[in-house]
């Protein structure tokens, strides 16, 4: 910002004397020459307000005098002197409209534009202006003119064209009187365009050439702050400290603040933190202030000083609480509180901090070092959810890869192994950016080290997924020959190994476990990697080198973690090569060793458990029931091993199918266990044996059983749904119904999209696995009882809570076949095409096709129906429904008059499909597309066929046709005969009777026998409700009756 700016009156100067009392009198004056005398006189006395009255006067007097023009120009002097701009710019562009063309229009143009100026109305300043230089270049006011069209430009932040205007009087008006304000001006705005270097040469000219100047103090000191600015800071304080020991003026005052910051960057952190404090004694500017308290803290904390620094930081926070500083100072503590092991008080702050501001620089260094905080404190999802805000938006890369690797560790520790992943892979892919943009050997060393570490945790992770391939990739990657990567080279080597084993590649992992024993003898691993060892003989079958590597796993630490269990398997191991005797020493060793231990009865579970996870199930019986007539007989049996026997019995049992059995020993569990989990499985199983057996309300009893006691087991997710099952299958189905609506309220978010539910009802819910699956079976079960609304309602929730669930494409066609069924066809087809877009892969996309073709079927849209129909014959010929397809196909045709199609369509039905159920059907369409094309005796045999089947309303409408096909054919007899056969057999059909009835009276009419007719016609008007068939009868009896003699 520009500051200390002088600005000087060039004309009329003299004492200006405020007239305190109003109104003024008009002096009296006889003539025009001694009014205008009076006015000019008391003007140049500066008695201003009585010389306006007296201008106005003489105005209003003489309006034609040759002096008008002046006095008009006088009249805004006495506003302009008096500071009333806006009042002398009217009297200004007055002078200059009233009066154009007279001897002071070029004065009263350069004090509008000054007039403009002092009122801050710089648009209208800079217009005046430049067009006073343009209209009036020969004006004595124009090197004025320029000057204040520069100021102009300045002031409405115009800077390069305030150079070009100021250059102007350099190059024009040497001798401008005003030639130091010109060269300061032009300082200022190449100042202001960050132009430093040119704004100092501007300065120091004012230096220089204008010694007397009263801008030699601001001068100087915007020369230091150009030198500032351009990084001298050595020669910017020599010249603060020229300014501040030789001028007593505001200038010397800030002059103190700029030598602090000078040598605050010379790192001269005592000098600054002297001046710093000389400042705040007599601060001036006071917006400076907050900066000098800030720089004293920051000059005691590179000065060493941490609790002096952490002091006036907190003072710096109490006594500027509202200065721009506030973010970065509150950072500032923070960090000290940490550095000073006050980690609770530093996280306060942070907290606050991030709760207080949006984004700022610091944000990234307040969340990392607040979130390894939390890490420290095992508060994973805390330190993860700050790690993560760090990456999502980031101030700068610094620590983008640390926060990655950060949030993978805080999955990590959650045991979400694969989210890990996925966040130290992003770390691995910003440690390769940083390494290829690395300036110096420390920050590629840092890159290097973050992409090593990372990608050891990838394959920590991926051991903890069990997916050892992938790990092994990654462990891989950080071993060049014999050159490790880590300094944690034992760690990689044992992982290595556990990669191997769990992928069976035993000789591998054997050669990485012993790289541990032989090269990190004083590794915490040792103990493992010897561990490993032995395992790995014993899964390479070398039994005999397995039980003596387990034997130095014991020997290295008979009282340690591995000792009882490497006793166990160099027992087992010596078993395996049938080195019996060595094995029971072994075991008698566990027995004296460790007298306490169940291994003995272990090895015997271990056998029975190893059958039963082979399927062998009879042997694992035998062995169990073995195990438990020994334990039997000891004074103590292992409770656990007991228990755990009888489960896993009743597992045999049941995957057996001996149920009865399996009930014998889950009831056992159930009477002596107190294990929850074996209680909860036993429970579980006990209703599942019981719904086996077909026992539904004995299941029913041990469902509700596990609910109430465990209702937070696993095992009770299975027995919520289990029991919706029992219900279904005994019948039970408002049981069933209020269940599976109970289940819904409590496994949905939303209670209001279950199907009885009245009222809204805030609620909290459990994800259940089953849920999908109720909304759907409760869907189809409300769609067999009619009740459509409701049932398209779960199936909507099911496809929208669930959309990727395996029952998300039968319950989008479900919503389809609801509307069907509801007989709302256009929401069927709106349904069936929503599903189609969304489920192309399904197998439901035939029966969706099927039920879009059948809605238009059902609209009479048959030329849609027929697109849809043939879609289906063309990709989906095996389809189940396609008889049906081609029977709605053909008929379509009909109605559509494509009667040769129809035919062929379904002639191709009923040799494809000669069991189809609509046989019938497909034969009566068939004969009457023959019969519209003229082709009777092909037509006859197919609505013959017709006449055969079971369905009474086909047959009688077959029958008509063949009468109708005979009569076409001038067969009247066998015509009449077979209209007939309708009117005998099939009485019921009274559509079909009438219709019989009215074209057999027609023959008899054509044959000559009227009176047969006249009976035919009588019985429709007796029997028959088609009121045109009784009409037209009426008539012909009419008729005939006028014929007859």
């Amino acid at each position: 910002m520009k500051q200390h700016r002088m600005i000087r009156s060039f004309l009329f100067a003299g004492l200006w004397i405020a007239i305190v009392f109003s109104p003024f009198p008009v002096l009296a004056a006889n003539t025009e020459e001694e009014a205008y005398t009076i006015a000019v006189g008391l003007y140049n006395d500066g008695l201003i307000d009585l010389a306006r009255d007296q201008f106005k006067n003489f105005l209003q007097q003489f309006p034609t005098s040759v002096q008008a023009p002046y006095v008009q120009y006088l009249i805004g002097e006495c506003d302009y002197r008096q500071k009333k701009y806006e009042s002398a710019i009217q009297e200004y562009r007055k002078g200059m409209t009233e009066y154009p063309g007279n001897l002071y229009i070029d004065q009263m143009a350069y004090k509008l534009g000054r007039s403009y100026f002092l009122a801050q109305n710089h648009k209208s300043a800079q217009e005046t202006f430049e067009d006073f230089i343009k209209t009036y270049p020969q004006s004595s006011q124009l090197q004025h003119a320029y000057y204040w069209l520069g100021e102009t430009y300045f002031q409405r932040g115009k800077y390069q064209q305030a150079i070009e205007t100021f250059s102007q009087i350099l190059s024009r008006f040497p001798e401008y009187e005003l030639m130091d304000y010109t060269y300061y001006s032009l300082g200022w705005s190449a100042l202001n365009l960050q132009r430093y270097q040119e704004a100092l040469e501007y300065f120091q000219v004012v230096l220089k050439n204008f010694p007397a100047s009263e801008l030699i103090p601001s001068a100087r000191l915007n020369s230091a702050r150009c030198l500032f600015q351009l990084g001298e800071y050595t020669q910017a304080r020599q010249e603060y400290q020229v300014v501040a020991q030789t001028y007593s003026s505001e200038e010397s005052r800030e002059a103190l603040f700029w030598i602090a910051e000078s040598s605050y960057l010379l790192q001269e952190y005592e000098m600054a933190l002297e001046y710093y404090q000389k400042f705040i004694e007599t601060p001036f500017p006071k917006d400076y202030l907050d900066n000098a308290a800030y720089g004293i803290a920051w000059s005691f904390l590179n000065l060493g000083k941490t609790q002096e620094a952490l002091q006036q930081f907190q003072h710096f926070i109490s006594e500027y609480s509202k200065s721009d500083l506030i973010p970065s100072a509150l950072f500032q503590v923070g960090t000290l509180l940490f550095q000073t092991n006050q980690q609770q008080e530093g996280m306060a702050v942070f907290e606050r901090y991030l709760a207080r501001y949006s984004q700022t620089p610091y944000h990234d260094d307040i969340r990392f070092q607040l979130g390894q905080a939390y890490f420290q404190q095992e508060q994973y999802p805390q330190a993860l959810k700050l790690f993560q805000e760090i990456v999502a938006a980031p101030t700068d890369d610094h620590y983008l890869a640390s926060a990655f690797f950060m949030s993978g560790a805080c999955l990590y520790a959650q045991n979400l192994f694969q989210e890990a992943v996925e966040q130290y892979t992003r770390a691995v892919s910003q440690a390769q950016i940083d390494l290829t943009n690395a300036q110096d050997e420390t920050a590629q060393s840092e890159a290097e080290q973050m992409l090593h570490d990372a990608v050891f945790r990838i394959g920590l992770s991926y051991m903890n997924l069990t997916q050892y391939d992938a790990a092994l990739s990654y462990f891989s990657q950080l071993i060049d020959k014999d050159t490790i990567k880590v300094p944690y080279g034992d760690q990689l080597y044992y992982w290595l190994g556990e990669a191997y084993f769990q992928l069976e590649r035993y000789n591998e992992a054997l050669q990485a476990y012993q790289q541990v024993v032989q090269r990190y003898p004083q590794s915490s691993l040792l103990p493992q990697a010897r561990y490993g060892v032995a395992w790995a003989y014993y899964s390479l079958a070398q039994w005999k080198d397995a039980a003596n590597a387990f034997d130095q796993v014991y020997q290295a630490d008979p009282q340690g973690e591995f000792a009882l269990e490497a006793l166990f398997q160099r027992g087992d191991s010596y078993l395996r090569a049938e080195q019996y005797a060595d094995a029971e020493a072994t075991y008698q060793v566990i027995q004296q060793a460790f007298p306490e231990s169940e291994l003995s009865a272990q090895a015997q579970f271990r056998l029975g458990h190893a059958y039963y996870q082979q399927n062998q199930l009879e042997k694992a019986t035998e062995v169990f029931q073995q195990l438990l007539t020994t334990l039997s007989e000891t004074d103590q049996p292992p409770s656990d091993i007991v228990e755990q026997s009888h489960s896993l019995l009743g597992w045999a049992y049941f995957r057996m199918q001996q149920f009865d059995m399996a009930l014998l020993h889950f009831e056992n569990v159930l009477s002596s266990s107190q294990n929850k989990e074996l209680r909860a499985n036993a429970l579980l199983k006990i209703a599942d044996a019981y719904y086996s057996l077909g026992q539904y309300q004995e299941a029913l009893e041990y469902y509700t059983q596990l609910l109430s006691e465990y209702p937070e087991s696993n095992e009770a997710i299975d027995a919520e749904y289990n029991r919706l099952l029992t219900y279904f299958q005994a019948g039970e189905q408002e049981e069933y119904v209020l269940a599976a609506e109970q289940f819904l309220q409590a496994h949905l978010p939303d209670t209001t999209s279950v199907a009885n539910t009245s009222q809204n009802t805030e609620k909290t819910f459990r994800e259940h696995p089953q849920t999908p699956a109720v909304l759907y079976q409760l869907g189809e079960f409300l769609l067999e009882q009619q009740q459509f609304e409701k049932a398209i309602a779960l199936f909507r929730q099911l496809a929208s809570l669930y959309p990727e669930h395996e029952l998300a494409d039968e319950s989008s066609y479900g919503i389809g076949w609801g509307y069907f069924k509801a007989q709302q066809y256009p929401e069927a087809i709106q349904a069936f095409e929503e599903f189609l877009r969304r489920f192309p892969e399904s197998e439901y996309v035939p029966d969706a096709y099927y039920g879009l073709g059948t809605s238009y079927f059902k609209q009479q849209n048959y030329t849609a129906a027929i697109t849809q129909y043939t879609l289906i014959l063309k990709g989906f010929p095996e389809y189940s429904l396609n008889d049906r397809v081609m029977l709605n196909l053909g008929t379509s045709l009909i109605n559509t008059g494509v009667f040769d199609e129809a035919v062929n369509i379904l002639q191709q039905s009923i040799v494809r499909y000669p069991q189809q159920p609509n046989l019938s059907e497909a034969h009566l369409k068939a004969g009457y597309a023959l019969q519209k094309l003229e082709e009777y005796d092909q037509a006859i045999p197919h609505l013959g066929q017709a006449v055969a089947g079971s369905d009474p309303n086909i047959a009688a409408e077959a029958q008509f046709r063949i009468g109708e096909c005979y009569a076409h054919l001038q067969e009247r007899d066998r015509a009449i005969v077979d209209y007939l056969k309708v009117v005998y057999l099939y009485p019921e059909q009274m559509q079909w009777v009438s219709q019989a009835q009215f074209r057999a009276a027609n023959i008899y009419e054509e044959i000559g026998k009227e009176e047969e007719a006249m009976l035919l016609y009588q019985k429709i008007l007796d029997t028959s409700q088609n009121a045109d068939l009784i009409n037209q009868a009426k008539q012909r009896i009419t008729e005939l009756n006028q014929e007859l003699p």
